[in-house]
């Protein structure tokens, strides 16, 4: 299954912990909201499942009055029409969602591997020198080239225009064992609510 994490606002304007996700195996959707802003058990505000499309789970959203980021909602619909899993992305409110995990095939879509050369620290965007991030590509986007990348044309990802003073794309292409190997290694999996 697929795992979107994401710090949510509530209409009381505190922190919530939310993990939302596709479950290829039972073709539906689920949700886990935590008090605060890390999951613990302990602080399990809500947990369901059986959400057979996005209406039904937007609507549980909305009644635990809890809001979040857009970027949330757009994966989930296409983890399911992919039918994608085993795979966790974090969303932030004002930053690029960013693949922690993934498993080869876990996803149809494009995925690029980027090092930042220098730190960055944008509204969209913060990065350590050498810190690497793993972005999936708009849906039906070629794979980036490392070639065209070198020629320093500019790069959209998030609200940010980079090129390759900023990043070094290291590797472009389908989440396969190749990519997800050298992303995420063997031993990488984060842990998740």
């Amino acid at each position: 299954m697929s795992q979107h994490l994401s710090i949510a606002r509530t209409s009381r304007g505190k922190p919530a912990y939310v993990v939302g996700g596709w479950d290829r195996p039972l073709s539906e959707f689920f949700i886990r909201a935590f008090h605060g802003s890390e999951p613990n058990v302990n602080k399990m505000r809500h947990m369901s499942s059986g959400y057979p499309d996005l209406d039904s789970l937007e609507a549980a959203l909305h009644y635990l009055q809890l809001t979040v980021p857009s970027s949330f909602m757009r994966e989930l619909h296409i983890d399911a029409r992919c039918n994608a899993g085993n795979r966790i992305v974090r969303h932030d409110f004002s930053l690029v969602p960013r693949v922690l995990y993934a498993e080869p095939d876990s996803s149809g879509r494009m995925h690029a591997l980027f090092r930042a050369r220098r730190p960055i620290t944008h509204s969209t965007l913060n990065l350590q020198q050498h810190e690497r991030m793993v972005v999936v590509q708009d849906e039906g986007a070629p794979p980036l080239l490392t070639e065209n990348f070198r020629s320093g044309r500019p790069f959209a990802l998030g609200g940010l225009i980079v090129t390759n003073e900023d990043l070094e794309l290291i590797l472009s292409g389908p989440c396969d064992e190749r990519f997800c190997t050298e992303a995420f290694g063997r031993r990488d999996l984060p842990v998740a609510a």
